[in-house]
């Protein structure tokens, strides 16, 4: 079973994503805050985390910035009611997707489904972010 770590302030939404991922056969962890989901991937086996991107404290750029340095291979999706932020802010770059929070759950889980996927290549999609910059080997 798949486990996903969801990250937002607001509990009510927490709980309503749990039920839902739930019932789709996920394993769902709940976090808070930013220090609650850094604390939870270090103790856990996270599959996916989906962190919410405006929270009190710790920004969901934030915590990814920061999950990625302790979890390099864990995939990220941004979930937000601005998905324009995505676009400007440089640490989004740490996330496979960003996601609409006003288009429900579909999009949301389509997008979890597509990350988990066995297909390997990660990189090769960002859904709702631009294109990672190519490196250049000198």
């Amino acid at each position: 079973m798949k486990t996903i770590l969801f990250v937002d302030d607001d509990r009510s939404f927490r709980e309503l994503f749990r039920r839902v991922f739930q019932d789709e056969g996920y394993r769902v962890l709940l976090a808070e805050d930013g220090a609650g989901a850094i604390s939870a991937a270090g103790v856990e086996q996270v599959d996916v985390a989906v962190l919410d991107v405006r929270m009190p404290g710790m920004s969901g750029f934030e915590v990814a910035e920061q999950l990625s340095a302790l979890a390099p291979e864990l995939p990220l999706i941004l979930y937000t009611a601005n998905d324009d932020m995505c676009t400007v802010d440089a640490r989004a770059r740490y996330a496979m997707a960003c996601v609409d929070k006003n288009t429900g759950f579909t999009e949301l889980a389509m997008a979890v489904s597509r990350v988990l996927s066995p297909s390997g290549r990660r990189d090769a999609f960002r859904i709702g972010l631009p294109p990672r910059p190519a490196t250049v080997a000198l």
